[in-house]
């Protein structure tokens, strides 16, 4: 494991975007080149620490509101120009590993990221921040409570280094309010939030994203506590602290507005939710929870073609496909019996199409969802006494649930 001996080397290697790091970075002696901390440590091993250099407090700021939009390719821009200028700054590469971590597509950069951070902290004989990170680490890790409970742990060891010279610490208690809260301790998650929430507020309250965060997981905390009322308050507080532009804050209100039976509201926040967004993954999501809304509220032709302006954005997920599907069922079956199994004709302004065709249309452009798709398709095949279609499609489900079953170019 990654900590449990010194490292002699760290292996040259590179990112898609020519991002190197090179193991003699932790060779060279003059670690504070770029990023200036005094070099007295006090007992605790903590550097006095000055304020961030204003031009990377403004460039931070610009991440975090880059990440507020789900715009991770101009997120990942920014943090490296932020490395590039102070490259021995261990937050940085912290702050570059929990990125890649919500894109959750990264994980080998996400580890790295994570390991330079800690290399830096080390170097630097930052005790509370390498603790930290090493919590954080164990954290990534994740997969079994041990992990979870041994990065807790090592937080806890973390915060006996912090005091008021500290930078950042209030990353602390939110990286423990999501540690227990993964470990389903979801009261005790609530309480480091709030202090995340309160030592922010003191150290620096210009951080809204931060802020809200803080608030958006106390809501999450209290959904999965089956306490719809309490999470959307906490989702419109930090809608609130964060200025409204935040779109993860409104999509979390809208599922518990939904829960509530509160459909106008949700609408409502659908709506403000897509002009806060570009990008199309996101839209797609935000256009299936209106689609599913519309449909709650009766409005069935509605909700159709919300949902196929979901697949207009983005055609990769499957849930519009299969609400299509399942809606037009009754007229597909309709037409195909009378017209010798011939497609039913699209009319996008109502909402209808063939349910075998728009579901063959999802199978060929999702890679997730494929055996419920399938599934589907049988049922439909099924219904239209088509039994060949309908046992082939059967095995293909079977095949996919065994993880036989691979896409073909």
């Amino acid at each position: 494991m990654f900590f449990d001996s010194e490292i002699k080397e760290y292996v040259l290697f590179t990112d898609n975007s020519d991002n190197i790091i090179n193991k003699n970075d932790f060779n060279n002696n003059n670690i504070n080149e770029n990023y200036h901390l005094n070099n007295t440590s006090d007992n605790s091993g903590n550097k006095p620490q000055q304020q961030e250099p204003k031009d990377l407090q403004n460039l931070l700021e610009t991440f975090d509101n880059y990440r507020s939009i789900k715009n991770y390719k101009k997120a990942n821009e920014c943090i490296k120009k932020c490395i590039k200028i102070y490259p021995n700054y261990y937050y940085l590469y912290y702050k570059q590993s929990f990125l890649f971590k919500s894109l959750k597509t990264k994980p080998i950069e996400t580890f790295r990221s994570c390991q330079r951070a800690y290399f830096e902290a080390k170097r630097q004989k930052n005790k509370f921040w390498k603790n930290m990170l090493k919590g954080f680490y164990f954290e990534l890790l994740g997969g079994d409570i041990l992990n979870l409970k041994k990065s807790c742990k090592i937080y806890e060891i973390a915060e006996r280094f912090k005091n008021k010279r500290t930078l950042h610490s209030s990353d602390l208690y939110f990286r423990l309010g999501m540690t227990y809260g993964d470990l389903q301790n979801f009261e005790k998650a609530i309480d480091y939030f709030l202090k995340a929430f309160d030592l922010q507020k003191k150290q620096d309250d210009c951080k809204l994203y931060y802020l809200g965060m803080c608030y958006n997981n106390i809501g999450w905390c209290y959904k999965h506590l089956n306490n719809e009322e309490k999470a959307c308050e906490y989702y419109s507080k930090a809608i609130e602290v964060s200025g409204g532009n935040v779109v993860l804050f409104y999509t979390n209100r809208i599922k518990s507005l939904k829960a509530l039976n509160k459909y106008k509201e949700a609408i409502d926040d659908c709506n403000i939710s897509l002009t806060l967004t570009q990008d199309p993954q996101t839209m797609c999501e935000i256009l299936c929870e209106l689609g599913f809304l519309h449909h709650l509220k009766g409005d069935r032709e509605l909700a159709c073609c919300t949902f196929m302006k979901a697949i207009d954005n983005y055609k990769a997920f499957f849930f519009p496909y299969l609400y299509l599907g399942a809606v037009n069922l009754s007229k597909t079956i309709h037409y195909r019996n009378r017209n010798n199994n011939q497609s039913l004709p699209m009319n996008k302004e109502k909402g209808i199409m063939d349910s075998v065709d728009i579901i063959t249309e999802g199978i060929g452009n999702c890679s997730e969802g494929l055996s419920d798709l399938f599934q589907m398709r049988s049922n439909v095949y099924d219904a239209l006494n088509d039994s060949l279609n309908k046992d082939a499609d059967i095995v293909k489900t079977l095949q996919i649930k065994r993880g036989l079953f691979e896409r073909m170019g």
